[in-house]
């Protein structure tokens, strides 16, 4: 045991979450954007007729069925290092209240439901399985905001002074800096997808003479909405670092 009353996860343990965190980040990323790379370069004659999102993309077999294999290797990954990361935190804190405990089972639940639409979406593919593609696509964009909203306020809640985070177990597991930063960028992220969703929405009601610039923001929006997504999440390595040096010191 820690001399500040914390058993940290193993040193082996850790890094596995560590490792799974940097995978999805440089998987998913590299492929959302590739995606639509190859989708502008070998279909340029479709761009008037289908929006180049990533959902566009998809729509061609040669981007799309890779595109799927990868995207489920990270969702079974991103959902083990999410909830890997929860139940460190939950061993720095185990007199946590019963609310503190349903916020960790609802951000690994939610986590859960993300990372299933995103395996959904990638294998159901437009045109063909339009609405099982939506389906997936608004479970994994939902669950994920609402997945940055309870990381958001699991973040508030451990900053409290006296809170459940004001203790030398929580502050051995839980970084302060980064759970300050935590709290900032949720509500960046929010905000971008509160745009984001306008965009989705809006985007078919404004006047063809901006609807082109509009169009080019909503499409990039999506993709930075995905990275920010990714962002906040790696956000926990520097917590889990920190843990790898409590655990370095027993």
């Amino acid at each position: 045991m820690h001399r500040d009353g914390y058993s940290p996860p193993s040193r082996g343990v850790l890094l596995a979450i560590m490792a799974g965190i940097v995978f999805v980040f440089a998987v998913a990323n590299f492929w959302i954007y590739f995606a639509r790379f190859l989708f502008a370069r070998d279909f340029p004659q479709m761009r008037e007729t289908i929006i180049p999102t990533i959902s566009g993309a998809l729509s061609q077999p040669e981007i799309g069925d890779p595109f799927a294999i990868w995207m489920s290797m990270t969702a079974l990954v991103l959902f083990v290092s999410v909830a890997g990361v929860i139940w460190t935190l939950a061993r720095a804190l185990p007199r946590a209240s019963a609310s503190l405990r349903g916020l960790f089972i609802a951000i690994v639940g939610m986590q859960a439901v993300a990372c299933a639409g995103k395996v959904v979406l990638s294998h159901y593919t437009l045109p063909v399985y339009r609405d099982a593609h939506m389906a997936g696509s608004y479970m994994f964009f939902v669950a994920q905001t609402l997945t940055v909203i309870l990381v958001l306020a699991l973040s508030i809640m451990l900053a409290r002074p006296g809170g459940p985070g004001d203790t030398a177990a929580a502050r051995a597991a839980l970084d302060p800096w980064a759970n300050r930063l935590r709290i900032r960028a949720g509500y960046v992220i929010i905000a971008m997808m509160v745009t984001y969703l306008a965009l989705f929405v809006g985007k078919d009601l404004v006047s063809e003479a901006v609807r082109p610039a509009v169009i080019v923001v909503y499409v990039n929006l999506e993709s930075f909405c995905i990275t920010a997504f990714l962002l906040y999440m790696a956000s926990f390595l520097i917590d889990l670092h920190r843990n790898t040096q409590a655990a370095r010191g027993l």
